[in-house]
This record gives structure tokens, sequence and C-alpha cells, in this order.
């Protein structure tokens, strides 16, 4: 025979035990609900960034076409130009190749600078981009002049930037 008091405290446990149940229920569905939510924004986030990523190579590969350059140099350009705080290396490249197309020509800004700087347009001509804008820097590097004559120079070429000049004298091996 049980005692009256074991019953209601029995009776109380379970009560306790089921109402527990019962939330942790709720805590688990919450839980399961919030999972599922973060695993859709996870989804949605990777999404964005390989379409991010996709447009950034795509837009690599124009540059480097246009530049008559491969992907790997203008890449390399552009992490040597953003380590330096150098923007608008497009603008630049696409200038220099015009310059030093000019020069080839016999005219335009650039012959100064090419002669200056002793760069030779034929060696240039058959270095991919990033080669021959670290023998720019190299030759900028040995260069005697002042910085402002560097600089003028650099401008001429296409290098209008005010970073440019720190880009440049700091050589090509920081390019390489």
């Amino acid at each position: 025979c049980a005692l009256p008091i074991f019953d209601k405290g029995g009776e109380r446990a379970t009560r306790t035990l089921k109402d527990l149940g019962a939330s942790m229920r709720g805590v688990i569905n919450t839980a399961g609900k919030l999972g599922v939510a973060a695993g859709a924004a996870g989804a949605a986030l990777i999404a964005g960034l390989t379409r991010s990523g996709m447009q950034a190579i795509d837009a690599n590969a124009k540059l480097a076409r246009s530049l008559q350059a491969s992907v790997d140099a203008i890449r390399g350009l552009q992490l040597a130009a953003e380590d330096a705080g150098l923007n608008d290396l497009e603008g630049s490249l696409n200038r220099l190749n015009r310059r030093l197309g000019a020069v080839e020509q016999g005219g335009g800004p650039a012959i100064e600078a090419v002669k200056r700087l002793g760069l030779n347009l034929d060696e240039l001509r058959k270095m991919d981009a990033d080669e021959r804008v670290a023998a720019i820097a190299d030759a900028v590097r040995d260069f005697g002049g002042s910085s402002q004559e560097a600089a003028r120079h650099l401008q001429n070429l296409g290098f209008e930037q005010r970073e440019a000049l720190g880009f440049f004298r700091a050589g090509g091996d920081a390019i390489r």
C-alpha cells in the first residue's frame, strides 16, 4: 500500500518532467528553425560570393585580353598595386600601352621618359604586363634624377596617381 504523500510527490514530479519535456521540445523546434534559417542565409552568402568572384575573374580576363597580357600578370599587378595603395591600375596600364605605342611611332609624351629611364621598347614589347611594369620599376629605382623628375616620367608613361612614385621606387621585385 502506497502512502498518499509519496503519490502526490510522484505526481508532481511526473508533471514537472512532462512540463520540462514540453519546454525542451519547444527549444529543439526553435533551434531547428534557426538552423534551417542559418543554412539558407549561408547558402545565399556563398552564392553571392561566387557570383562576385566570377565577375572579378571575368573582368580580369577582359582586361588581360585588352592589354594582350596574361590573367596571372594582371592579377599579380593588382595585388602589388593594392599593397602600395595605387588605385586605377587598369587606367594606368591602358595609358602605358597607348603611350609606349606612340613612342614606337615617334611621338607622344613618353618619349623623354623612355630615353631618360633607359627603357628598351623592343624588350618591353616582348614582356607580359607584370614584367613590363617591373622593368619600369627597376628603371625608376635606379634613376639618378630627382623624385619630381621620376614622378614626371611616370606621369608621362601613364601612371598619374600620387602613390605611383612610391610603388615604382620599390623596384620590380615588389611586383615580381
